[in-house]
């Protein structure tokens, strides 16, 4: 089984073809998860893990969920609820309605028309007819809710993820006997694979939906006690580093899921990048603190010099079009 090709990092993918890394069921079966594959491709990857990998038996308790047994047990009750889920939203009941929101390819949300379907079906249909190009389309989240005396509890809503040709992606729901299971078993691992990534490095997410947009400047990878590796979750295989914000200001930064970033080798853009190299090379020993806050200076000028010419350029264009003349000289 390639196990690789469920790895969305070119440079982690490399490396461990490399090193010729062996995974774990255990591991395999996470990466499997934790991928943007749809769910008929994940399914499959599960079946063959459970028929080509030796079994493990898992021993873990989080603040979500206690485990302790084989882990392809525990796999063959995460396929049954997951597919459980699917037929639950497809079911045509008269006590719930159905909402959904649409995603980019940045992860960024947003509503359309607020309206509300009585059946699946009917919902399927609109959204097949909503033009994906367009209206820059990605993702679709789908939302079951049920009308009860229960209405604001998340035990009454299911969440179905779908791709833009309307795969499932994924489920989000606390409905049936092992939704324990369903919702927190994956999460609750922490697991430390192999990868190329120094200190220094300048990373970017490789994961093309729900993603992180900025670059990070890397301090440590992964890097927790052994005390807190005990009760550490997926979302603390972490990325630890340095970001800029929406300012261009230097912040500590921590990202999830270290193994979906890749090296930004591409060249430098802006000051932007220049001041992200900046903080790369300190952190490599190769400059000083003072050449960081003069790139730090360069980055906040030049986007104060970039905001100044775009609102003169907006200016301009205002009095070209009510007036046909042009105010301000280039």
């Amino acid at each position: 089984m390639d196990v690789l090709k469920f790895l969305s990092s070119r440079d982690m993918r490399e490396h461990l073809k490399k090193i010729n890394y062996k995974f774990s069921a255990l591991e395999a079966a996470w990466l499997v998860w934790h991928s943007e594959f749809i769910w008929d491709e994940k399914k499959k990857a599960f079946l063959e893990i459970m028929n080509e990998f030796e079994d493990m038996h898992i021993e873990r308790e989080t603040r979500n969920v206690t485990l302790n047994g084989s882990l392809f047990e525990y796999m063959k009750k995460y396929i049954n609820w997951f597919e459980k889920q699917i037929s639950l939203i497809k079911d045509k009941e008269d006590n719930s309605f159905y909402s959904y929101r649409v995603y980019n390819d940045k992860g960024v949300g947003r509503l359309c028309g607020g309206y509300l379907f009585s059946t699946y079906e009917k919902l399927m249909n609109y959204l097949r007819g909503l033009d994906c190009e367009v209206q820059q389309i990605a993702h679709f989240l789908v939302k079951k809710e049920y009308l009860d005396e229960k209405i604001t509890h998340t035990s009454n809503t299911i969440y179905f993820y779908l791709d833009r040709s309307f795969n499932v992606l994924d489920v989000s729901s606390h409905q049936g006997e092992d939704e324990q299971i369903g919702n927190n078993f994956f999460g609750s691992f922490w697991l430390d694979i192999p990868h190329p990534f120094k200190k220094g490095d300048i990373l970017h997410s490789s994961r093309t939906s729900f993603t992180y947009s900025e670059k990070i400047v890397v301090s440590s990878i992964n890097d927790i006690s052994e005390e807190a590796k005990q009760s550490a979750v997926s979302l603390d295989m972490k990325v630890i580093g340095y970001s800029l914000d929406f300012s261009d200001i230097i912040r500590k930064n921590e990202l999830s899921y270290y193994m979906d970033f890749e090296k930004c080798n591409g060249r430098i853009e802006d000051e932007s990048d220049e001041l992200l190299e900046a903080v790369s090379k300190s952190l490599k020993e190769k400059i000083s603190i003072g050449e960081i806050l003069d790139a730090q200076l360069q980055a906040l000028t030049g986007r104060l010099h970039n905001d100044m010419k775009l609102r003169m350029q907006w200016i301009d264009e205002f009095y070209n079009e009510i007036y046909g003349i042009r105010k301000i000289k280039d």
